[in-house]
């Protein structure tokens, strides 16, 4: 595993996403790379706040209504009722 690989799948690595054998090399880069360590946990960092204090409201009942009756699925479905 090298840096560019440590960029490339960080993502996969914050959601838990990742095979046990990538994760094991992930893990191990991070432990000898103190670049990668302080940047990928700087950035898992301000993505647990972003998490923590954007992420959690449901939409309103009537936007996601609104937004259910234009999806094309659900307009056809809708016409054929009618």
């Amino acid at each position: 595993m090298d840096c560019k690989q440590v960029w490339k799948d960080v993502y996969l690595f914050f959601d838990d996403e990742m095979e046990r054998p990538l994760r094991v090399s992930y893990e191990e880069h991070l432990g000898r790379c103190p670049k990668c360590y302080q940047s990928v946990s700087y950035k898992q960092k301000v993505l647990l706040i972003f998490r923590t204090r954007c992420g959690r409201r449901p939409a309103p009942n009537g936007l996601r209504r609104r937004i259910l009756v234009s999806l094309p699925h659900r307009q056809k479905a809708s016409t054929a009722e009618n």
